[in-house]
């Protein structure tokens, strides 16, 4: 009788549906990620571009160095560490590769040069003056010097400390790239032999003097706060052409940035010079 029964009830069929296809399911999502990095390294490489040579090279430095680069910006030799060096990276290991801190420095000014006379070439009406702009890479740091010499060529009025307005502009324009740099600057002025006194109380010195510290004001209104170091006058003690001391071109203006090193050494006697030197100091 229970075997009739069995019988008599339905056959009940499960069926199970497994979702998804197994390991198959994200295959996209790796996929889409490949993208997205692709897509990052293109925006990356399309902003690199339109950066300033600067920037380039910082990349540049990090990524073929980044414990070398990192350390050269705590020391304050690249831009992110009170200082910059301009498209230096530094080197790669240690040994000959790496550039020494002279070779660092040296080349900074190098590169601080460059940039002034990019920056003189950008200014209008100031492409003339640039043959009676000098500028030299020496032991102390970067020789900047302004240099007259010819009637239509003049930084300041025939003997007068008033700076011409091109004299004016241009040392702003210099000061404009100097106060990118935390070194210490130190301003000179020259005269040649001639006799521009007004009277005896009034020399060549006194002269030189006024010029430089006219130069000091001009360019501290770009320059960083104490920046400027020393200001000097030496008369005509100090000529270009010493055969010829009567020769125009021996009246300048000088700046000279000084190196990281001797910035720190500046406390030295030779760099002890008074603003103003005349027959009383003598």
């Amino acid at each position: 009788m229970a075997d009739e029964e069995k019988k008599d009830q339905p056959i009940i069929i499960i069926k199970k549906y497994v979702k998804g296809g197994g390991h198959h399911g994200g295959a996209w999502k790796v996929a889409f990620a490949d993208f997205m990095t692709a897509m990052f390294a293109f925006f990356l490489v399309m902003w690199i571009v339109g950066q300033s040579d600067e920037v380039k090279n910082a990349v540049q430095g990090y990524f073929q160095d980044p414990v070398g680069y990192t350390k050269a910006v705590k020391m304050g030799l690249l831009k992110g560490g009170q200082g910059v060096l301009q498209g230096t990276p530094p080197g790669k290991g240690e040994g000959k590769d790496k550039l020494s801190l002279e070779e660092r420095m040296k080349l900074e000014m190098e590169q601080l040069a460059t940039r002034i006379r990019q920056a003189i070439d950008e200014m209008p009406g100031l492409n003339v003056l640039r043959d009676h702009m000098e500028l030299e890479v020496t032991r102390e740091g970067l020789r900047v010097q302004l240099i007259e010499g010819s009637s239509d060529v003049s930084f300041f009025k025939p003997g007068s400390s008033t700076l011409s307005l091109k004299g004016e502009l241009i040392l702003k324009t210099i000061a404009m790239e100097m106060n990118k740099l935390s070194n210490q600057l130190v301003i000179e002025g020259h005269t040649d032999a001639s006799d521009y006194s007004r009277n005896e109380d009034y020399t060549n010195w006194e002269l030189s003097a006024d010029r430089a510290n006219a130069a000091r004001r001009a360019m501290e209104t770009k320059l960083n706060p104490n920046q400027v170091y020393h200001v000097r006058g030496y008369a005509d003690k100090k000529p270009r052409f010493i055969d010829n001391p009567s020769d125009p071109r021996n009246r300048r203006i000088t700046i000279l940035v000084l190196n990281r090193q001797i910035g720190k050494d500046a406390s030295e006697d030779s760099y002890r010079a008074p603003i103003i030197m005349s027959k009383d100091n003598e």
